[in-house]
């Protein structure tokens, strides 16, 4: 990713993903891994080694509608948020969709991967005139107050 270190970054089809017949995450180093999958996914590969890696994959179904973990579930941080997503063993992380409907558990696994970002700038953003507006106000009411007084007199 431009501008982020020690982040890993994996593009992948739901369907390519789920014609695999296990799957295993190697952070290689990497602080965070993001996982981009495209389409709906409805598989059961076996995930291996969960526990190593789990709270550091993050798994985006960027466009997915449709999400079914089957009988396996899946290890890590699940963001899919126009899915309806369904399971039928834990999902160890966190999930965060449109709904969730499982037999099986959600084992919350908080998020603990990290990046760097690279040439981070700080950007000052200027103030609105806010106080030219704010007095532009207050003159206007002023004009309204001394057009009603002399209109009494």
């Amino acid at each position: 990713m431009n501008g982020i270190a020690n982040v890993a970054v994996i593009d992948i089809s739901a369907s390519l993903l789920g014609s695999y017949p296990s799957l295993s995450v190697n952070p290689n180093g990497a602080g965070t891994v993001i996982i981009n999958v495209t389409g709906n996914y409805s598989a059961q590969p076996k995930w291996q080694n969960g526990a190593a890696w789990r709270d550091k994959v993050i798994w985006n179904f960027e466009n997915a509608t449709s999400i079914d973990f089957g009988a396996t579930g899946i290890q890590g941080t699940v963001i899919a948020p126009l899915a309806a997503v369904t399971n039928a063993n834990p999902i160890e992380g966190g999930l965060f969709a449109k709904s969730f409907s499982g037999n099986g558990e959600l084992h919350y696994r908080p998020f603990t991967g990290s990046f760097t970002l690279l040439n981070s700038v700080s950007t000052t953003v200027p103030e609105p005139a806010s106080l030219a507006l704010l007095a532009t106000g207050a003159a206007g009411l002023a004009l309204l107050r001394r057009r009603r007084v002399l209109k009494r007199d």
